[in-house]
């Protein structure tokens, strides 16, 4: 007998709601169906073309261009990874694309991809199998053989390396240049902003006295013109180097323009009128 009473206590219709409730809870409304007019439905007939047009215009050559050369670029970044994390062996774009997760590229972007961008690509490598590796300008990966090749550009006078070329052989290339310590010398370009290293070949460093050092730090030159300075120099028996004289005016006849080479004119013989001279009269 209790268990039929609870029963049919917890029994409750589905419309009763406690009045607490009652303010909270939304009732549905009921959707007014209406005839549609004519121009109601034109109205939705462009509504419908316009996004049409939209759609289409979404995907033009410009977007696909650029889809192209995102994708390039992860492939790209993919292989560049690889390489600096010990990985030399060559995988295939299929597999390139599986470990990049992208499964939803069209068959032209994929023959494109293995046929012409990767090949042409002056970065990458091509493998017997028709697969690709990172190739970066110079074959190093430890940080001796960058301490060789420095001293070796050094010997030859072939200047410095980008850091960028370095970055992509080593790994961790900032902490491998600052073990070098200083046999190393870094650079920024002030044209390009791009970092550069050189090898610093402590035989040609000058040792310098620490009383000459202190001599010259104590002499101070602020506001002084260079004529006083060659005035100084001049009373104390000392002439100045000949490459810090300036460079000599042109005189007058250098500054004149030359003409440009003309043809010379031809002479231009005038007819006279000897065959009828008796004929002519003289007027006064």
């Amino acid at each position: 007998m209790m268990l039929g009473r609870e029963s049919k206590v917890c029994r409750k219709r589905p419309g009763d709601v406690p009045t607490s409730f009652q303010s909270q809870v939304k009732k549905p409304r009921l959707g007014v169906t209406r005839n549609c007019s004519s121009n109601e439905i034109s109205a939705q007939h462009e509504a419908l073309n316009v996004a049409l047009q939209s759609s289409v215009k979404f995907c033009t050559p410009q977007r696909e261009s650029q889809g192209r050369f995102s994708l390039l670029c992860r492939v790209v970044n993919y292989l560049k990874k690889r390489h600096l994390d010990g990985l030399f062996a060559a995988p295939s774009v299929e597999e390139i694309l599986d470990e990049l997760f992208i499964r939803d590229e069209t068959k032209s972007n994929f023959v494109r991809l293995e046929t012409e961008a990767l090949p042409n690509n002056p970065k990458i490598g091509i493998a017997p199998g028709g697969k690709f590796y990172f190739q970066p300008k110079y074959d190093i990966h430890i940080r001796m053989e960058i301490y060789g090749l420095l001293k070796h550009c050094e010997i030859n006078g072939l200047g410095g390396i980008e850091y960028e070329d370095i970055a992509e052989c080593v790994k961790d290339a900032d902490k491998v240049v600052k073990s070098l310590g200083d046999t190393v010398l870094a650079y920024t370009n002030p044209r390009t902003k791009k970092r550069v290293i050189y090898f610093n070949d402590a035989r040609f460093d000058l040792r310098v006295g620490t009383d000459l050092v202190e001599m010259w730090r104590s002499v101070c030159v602020e506001g002084v013109s260079e004529n006083q300075v060659q005035d100084y120099l001049t009373k104390h028996g000392l002439t100045k180097m000949s490459g810090d004289e300036p460079s000599r005016p042109r005189c007058e006849e250098e500054k004149k323009c030359k003409l440009p080479n003309r043809r010379p004119r031809r002479q231009v013989d005038f007819k006279s009128n000897s065959h009828v001279k008796d004929i002519l009269l003289h007027f006064p």
